[in-house]
């Protein structure tokens, strides 16, 4: 499967094209071996003042590979960072830099599941789409100072066609499963 790459070819110009293609946070603190993926803004804490999420990737060459088709693959992971708003300044809340798979992973006969984060309705959503196979969503609430899993969505699909779809719902301890008896 993959293979490591010579350090020689850690130097050439494709692996910094691909960590330079990252924007640079400017107003948030983000760790060191690590660069902003995605920002995403939004009211998290219900205060109406747009908060914060950065995804973020790492930079470690290491994780460069080159994979079955010959091409070269970053697999340095993703992560998430959560900063609220007060007073014209951004508090880190919550940190995870390694949650979140890598956006080059192998898909296997498929490409690999694309993420979508967003804010919506003072959740924070974190969305993995596998095209025709289905996708998987968790959604998160800022309760009691923390980030906690509210949801869980996900269907299991063949083209067109759904298999099932899963939803469970955190709060109420309420899980559903409709199942296509077709």
């Amino acid at each position: 499967r993959d293979r490591p790459i010579s350090s020689e070819q850690l130097l050439t110009e494709k692996i910094k094209n691909t960590t330079q293609k990252y924007k640079d946070s400017v107003d948030y603190d983000i760790p060191d071996g690590y660069v902003e993926f995605e920002k995403i803004t939004g009211d998290l804490n219900n205060d109406n003042i747009d908060d914060c999420v950065i995804v973020v990737k790492g930079t470690d060459t290491s994780k460069f590979v080159i994979n079955d088709f010959g091409k070269l693959a970053d697999r340095n992971r993703r992560g998430i960072l959560v900063f609220l708003s007060k007073e014209n300044k951004h508090y880190l809340v919550s940190e995870n830099l390694t949650c979140l798979s890598s956006d080059q992973e192998d898909g296997g006969v498929y490409f690999p599941p694309e993420l979508y984060v967003e804010i919506s309705n003072s959740n924070l959503i974190i969305d993995y789409s596998h095209g025709r196979y289905g996708r998987w969503s968790f959604t998160f609430q800022y309760l009691q100072n923390d980030f906690r899993l509210i949801e869980f969505f996900s269907i299991e699909s063949r083209g067109p066609i759904i298999n099932s779809e899963t939803n469970i719902n955190y709060l109420t301890s309420e899980k559903t499963v409709k199942t296509n008896t077709n």
